[in-house]
């Protein structure tokens, strides 16, 4: 019922359906990451309501996928395609989810991940640089506060090494961009 719901978009209708089981555990590896599809659309579209359990979600498919637990019906080829695929694109939602709910450690984490994992898409460095730009601003702000100092000093190197990992970042997502719409309006 909650695929129809997705496939009709009708996401909030999706969204309650699963919250109507008793655990999410065994739901069909498939529809999680359908579901944690859905809820990174409906957060850059600036609602937040299925943010943190599209989170839980995502950690529960990484999961299945890490413990090579292949959904029924699917051949060898095929989840091995399907992980190639999947298991990139679930950590880099999972980084663009913490980083909207205002966790850019979090997604940085995530990020690095998808970065490791699918090292040629240039969108996981894109998000990359933004959530380091995140965790920059927000130590560039408690540096301005502190007074001066061992403390301040160690949190002066820190902020100088997230500008760094912006840059590279950026670096990256630049140089790796070709030049698609969406790269091309990040540019």
């Amino acid at each position: 019922l909650a695929d129809a719901y997705l496939k009709a978009n009708r996401v909030d209708d999706a969204f309650q359906t699963i919250a109507l089981l008793p655990s999410p555990d065994s739901l069909d590896l498939r529809l999680l990451a359908r579901l944690v599809s859905a809820g990174v659309e409906e957060t850059r579209q600036r609602n937040l309501k299925h943010l943190m359990v599209s989170r839980k979600y995502g950690e529960l498919a990484i999961r299945a996928i890490e413990a090579d637990l292949r959904p029924g019906g699917m051949n060898a080829a095929g989840w091995s395609d399907y992980k190639g695929k999947t298991l990139p694109s679930l950590y880099q939602s999972l980084g663009l989810l913490a980083l909207h709910a205002g966790l850019p450690a979090d997604a940085i984490t995530h990020l690095r991940k998808a970065v490791e994992l699918a090292p040629d898409d240039s969108m996981n460095y894109t998000y990359l640089g933004a959530a380091a730009n995140e965790e920059y601003s927000r130590a560039s702000q408690q540096l301005k506060q502190m007074p001066a100092g061992p403390p301040r000093d160690a949190l002066g190197q820190k902020t100088f090494e997230l500008l760094n990992q912006v840059i590279d970042a950026y670096a990256h997502a630049l140089a790796l961009s070709s030049g698609t719409p969406l790269e091309q309006t990040i540019r």
